[in-house]
């Protein structure tokens, strides 16, 4: 079954830019010395020409996804401000109660009144947005 199959490939025209593959003996004919016939050669080009592309998608979709979430995460640390309820990256949650260029200070217990301050990258998200003055 296998004699069929590759004697069946072997007899397919070659693709455009691969050699002709090396004619087959008859089954029953073997060379002198008990030795098989040796394989074609195959070039391996073609298979890089189908490499290539999916490299370069799974090296470039993660970027452009990055790029979005980056930007994203930027917004939300920009629209931080006073009275917005937040968690931290370490899990603690409190009430904005002042902003700095780099700095965020949370009133973390409102009987105590602590207050702890985070680097403003320590915001993991804006849980509640401080309701407007109307």
């Amino acid at each position: 079954m296998t004699d069929f199959i590759a004697a069946a490939i072997l007899q397919a025209p070659p693709l455009p830019g691969q050699p002709a593959p090396a004619p087959v003996a008859a089954q029953g004919s073997a060379p002198a010395g008990g030795t098989a016939p040796a394989a074609a050669s195959q070039d391996p080009g073609g298979f890089f020409w189908i490499l290539i592309p999916m490299m370069l998608v799974i090296l470039v979709l993660p970027m452009i996804t990055g790029r979005k979430e980056r930007k994203k995460r930027e917004a939300m640390l920009a629209s931080i401000a006073n009275r917005d309820r937040v968690q931290t990256i370490g899990g603690i949650i409190g009430v904005v109660i002042e902003v700095k260029s780099d700095q965020v200070t949370l009133r973390v217990d409102e009987s105590s009144g602590t207050k702890l301050t985070f680097a403003r990258n320590a915001v993991s998200d804006i849980l509640e947005k401080a309701k407007s003055a109307d």
